[in-house]
């Protein structure tokens, strides 16, 4: 049998050279675009002790899990390293161990390509992709990742496999993927992916959850904090900063100037207050203390600070950790687990040292403590007396992250245990601390059993429980004094804030002190022409007599009510989604003329309708088409008035005005004599076409006068017709131009044709 010997990834493709998408810059970029940015122009991160370790542990597991996929394999059948595409068509192999795949994105780098059964018999040559990672369970990045090598290989080999493999963590356990779902996402992946790398300039920095652990975290966040930057504020997700984009905030600060103090309630509820992220960032500028409402912190009986560690992947407790207070010194204890074998005798002596406190109150930090001791009870209290006791330490049990999250701001950037725990002074003993990190460090003692590792983990679970306790006893001056608004004291309620109006002018400072005076005097008018004794419901002054239609439509006379047919939008406008919700009801009121043989009225239609919102994007749908507020019988009667009898637009608003007491502004009668015209612009062209189409036109021009300027009008009729051709100029291009396909007789004025 060959000996398996460690192969390096080397991140230069062989074709496409130093610009192609690689395996690792692709899972990069799924993570966060900047950092697959920095990958591509060669930047060197800062690789920490931790993620030397995993690195190390990566390779242990990667190494154990090809010993496992050789086993049963002939020698003969196994290649290490990259072979010749014509090799990989042929399928000699049945494993090929660590090769490199160049294809026209870049080149992907899987850890193994499995040769599928049967695929020889069938002359079809079929190899899956086998990545894999410490993870315990997959992620959907792991998955991707499995969809970028497959999209390789079947390029080159020209079969795309059905499934890929993943074999995850220390235990190396098998997992089947379905990929054909998962190539599309990884196709439209790549091209984002291609565009990020292939820019001139990095794109926007934006913290995530994923640079805890990454190389660049540390330059990363240097940049944010020097430039304000939205993303420092975890609770603010990507959606809401590309709103607050648009509003034009793009700073910590800029946010927290919009924070307003709620108005005073006397029935005001803690149970119903939210997380506000301009409260943060406004205790952030601060650098003080807010607190929002009146939030109690009582716990009954002994505190006793927990902190408990453990595999959530594996759903595996390792370490609690109790802190308490004996006398007048403070007791920490741990407890801990080698292997899952070894958790229920873990558990039994915390709960041994539990009953022996008496009368326990349980205070952590995060719901990872209660959902372990319901776990706990489920597990291995068969005893009804020990589950009663859990069950008691379940109901007196304080989370501080709920009495935080909504009422106390703390001047950080987030709520966790580390950055607020500094704040008040903790310290701990390893820069590296933290649940991410805590994770490689178990992994690397069961592997090595290293007791630096396993020190390192303890006094990591110490020092939380320590920090626990100092955020409680800060938590609780804080609650006992009394805040106010003075800057000499860390901490503010809210409540005593002064609400701040933005948008008012502020106090005015004169130049000279008769320009005061003035001002004041000037108010005199105001306040005679614009401010009326009302002792009705309506106001009855008016400019003039008759009854006036105001133009809210609020305030007309409504003649009838109708409800037009609900017609429900079947797809968005603005981006095609299908799904929508009623927002309200609307109403649109129509102004008309009725004519009777007793004479004209204004007759006015109020037609109330549904609108419709985006469930997607938010975007408003009205059921009815656009139309005007005014009829069809009044827009007649305007174009008569402008028409036939002559009436200037400024005469006619008069009119409607005197005769029916409808105020129409100058626009909207301009507006009916386009609509109108834009109306009848067929009619006026299938005129045009049989004066043209007929044996005889007659043509003539003459003079007229718009805005002030000499126009020209021609008139064209065969004596059954008319029609009207405007033209900046007295020249005959117009009537050639007219009567260019003409075949019968035509005469003219003054003009020759």
């Amino acid at each position: 049998m060959l000996a398996i010997r460690p192969f390096m990834r080397t991140e230069t493709p062989i074709m496409l050279m130093n610009k192609a998408i690689t395996g690792r810059k692709f899972a990069a970029f799924l993570e966060c675009a900047t950092k697959a940015y920095l990958l591509q122009q060669g930047a060197k991160g800062i690789t920490s002790d931790t993620e030397a370790l995993r690195r190390s542990l990566e390779s242990e597991i990667r190494l154990c899990a090809l010993e496992r996929l050789r086993a049963g394999i002939p020698p003969h059948e196994v290649f290490v390293g990259t072979p010749t595409p014509e090799i990989l068509r042929a399928g000699i192999y049945s494993l090929i161990i660590g090769p490199e795949i160049p294809f026209t994105w870049g080149a992907a780098h899987p850890d193994a390509l499995e040769r599928l059964p049967g695929a020889v018999a069938r002359a079809r040559i079929i190899y899956r992709p086998i990545r894999f990672t410490l993870n315990e369970k997959t992620t959907y990045t792991d998955k991707l990742a499995l969809a970028f090598d497959t999209l390789a290989t079947s390029e080159v080999v020209g079969q795309t496999p059905s499934t890929g493999k993943i074999i995850r963590g220390s235990n190396c356990v098998e997992q089947s993927v379905h990929i054909a779902k998962l190539l599309v996402r990884a196709r439209s992946a790549l091209k984002a992916a291609g565009a990020v790398l292939s820019a001139a300039t990095p794109p926007a920095l934006e913290l995530n959850r994923y640079c805890p652990t990454c190389e660049f975290q540390t330059r990363c966040r240097e940049l944010a904090i020097a430039s304000d930057d939205l993303s420092l504020l975890p609770t603010i997700g990507g959606k809401t900063r590309k709103k607050m984009m648009q509003k034009g905030i793009s700073s910590v600060a800029q946010l927290s100037y919009t924070f307003r103090p709620p108005r005073r309630r006397r029935s005001a509820s803690n149970t119903n207050l939210k997380h506000d992220p301009a409260l943060k960032a406004l205790a952030v500028r601060t650098g003080r203390i807010h607190i929002v409402g009146t939030p109690t912190l009582s716990p009954a009986g002994i505190m006793v600070y927990m902190d408990v560690e453990g595999i959530p992947d594996r759903t595996f407790y390792y370490l609690v950790g109790l802190r308490y207070s004996s006398g007048k010194q403070e007791v920490q204890r741990s407890f801990w687990a080698d292997n899952e074998v070894g958790e229920r005798e873990m558990w039994n002596s915390c709960l041994s040292a539990l009953k022996q406190i008496g009368n326990p109150c349980l205070i952590h930090y995060g719901s990872y403590e209660t959902q372990f001791l319901r776990r706990m009870k489920v597990r291995y209290c068969s005893d009804l007396e020990d589950s009663d006791f859990v069950e008691g330490l379940l109901s007196r049990a304080v989370n501080l992250v709920t009495l935080i999250y909504a009422h106390v701001y703390f001047p950080t950037y987030s709520n966790g245990l580390k950055e607020i725990g500094k704040y008040l002074g903790c310290k701990w003993s390893d820069p590296e601390a933290s649940g991410a990190n805590s994770l490689v460090w178990r992994s690397g003692w069961e592997r090595t059993r290293n007791p630096v590792l396993r020190e390192r983990l303890l006094a990591y679970n110490a020092e939380d429980c320590q920090a626990t306790q100092m955020l409680t006893e800060r938590l609780y001056k804080l609650l006992l004094e009394k805040q106010s608004a003075d800057s000499e004291t860390d901490s503010v309620n809210v409540e005593g804030l002064e609400r701040s109006y933005p948008l008012r002018f502020g106090p005015l400072t004169y130049a000279l002190p008769e320009f005061q005076r003035i001002n004041e005097a000037a108010y005199w008018d105001y306040q005679r022409d614009k401010v009326y004794l009302r002792s009705f419901r309506r106001k009855t002054a008016r400019a003039g007599p008759g009854r006036r239609l105001p133009c809210n439509k609020a305030d007309a006379h409504i003649n009838k009510t109708v409800r037009a047919q609900e017609a429900r939008p079947t797809a968005c406008p603005k981006c095609g989604a299908g799904k929508f919700h009623k927002n309200g009801l609307r109403s649109r009121v129509t102004c008309d003329l009725r004519f009777s043989r007793f004479g004209v009225r204004l007759w006015t239609v109020q037609e109330n309708f549904m609108r419709y919102q985006c469930w997607n994007c938010k975007h408003g749908v009205i059921e009815l088409p656009r139309e005007g507020k005014y009829g069809p019988n009044l827009q007649a009667y305007v174009v008569y008035q402008l028409i036939e009898l002559r009436n200037s637009i400024r005469a006619v608003a008069r009119n409607m005005d005197a005769l029916f007491g409808l105020k129409m502004p100058i626009n909207a009668v301009s507006n009916i004599k386009t609509s109108c015209a834009q109306r009848y612009l067929p009619v006026y062209e299938s005129i045009l076409r049989r004066i043209c189409c007929g044996g005889l036109v007659n043509a003539d021009e003459t003079q007229v006068r718009i805005s002030g300027k000499v126009h020209y009008v021609w008139v064209f009729t065969n004596h059954a017709e008319v029609a009207y051709v405007p033209a900046p100029s007295r020249e005959a291009g117009v009537v050639r131009d007219f009567l260019r396909d003409f075949k019968g007789n035509r005469s003219a004025g003054t003009t020759p044709v």
